[in-house]
């Protein structure tokens, strides 16, 4: 969880580039790496979470596409945190969408996300989509996080 700052970004691209390179490649190894149980697994994957049918080869580069969107949200974070800040820190996690979950990617523009009442904001991002898009996304749901967080 949270060290006490505004926010944090956890680190899941490690994590998920040692799974893609599992030889296995499966949700047993995914949640070994993440500490995610496999319901929170299929709730990643109802957002349009890459799946490991992909192969270990296209789930890396579609992970390794992720380091500019990180990027782009820790630079958004750091705006809203200054205009709208908040006493509960967030957590966020940002995950590689399926190349071909054609809602995620044409309905939502490429950003699939929510915000717990955990106070983690959970992105799943295809490696196309705008940082327009991106923007758009991390501003609704922080929205969600400083109305929760005030609750």
């Amino acid at each position: 969880m949270n060290s006490g700052a505004p926010w944090v970004m956890r680190p899941r691209l490690p994590q998920l580039l040692k799974w893609a390179s599992s030889k296995t490649l499966c949700d047993g190894d995914l949640a070994k790496l993440t500490n995610l149980s496999q319901k929170e697994i299929d709730e990643l994957r109802y957002f349009g979470m890459i799946t490991p049918a992909w192969g270990g080869k296209i789930v890396r580069e579609q992970v390794r596409k992720l380091e500019p969107v990180i990027s782009s949200v820790g630079k958004i974070l750091e705006s809203l945190v200054a205009k709208y800040p908040v006493a509960v820190p967030l957590d966020v996690d940002i995950w590689p969408m399926d190349p071909e979950d054609e809602f995620g990617i044409e309905k939502l523009r490429g950003v699939s996300a929510f915000t717990s009442y955990e106070h983690l904001m959970t992105l799943v991002v295809y490696s196309g989509a705008s940082v327009q898009v991106l923007e758009e996304t991390v501003v609704h749901e922080y929205h969600h996080h400083w109305r929760i967080a005030d609750a």
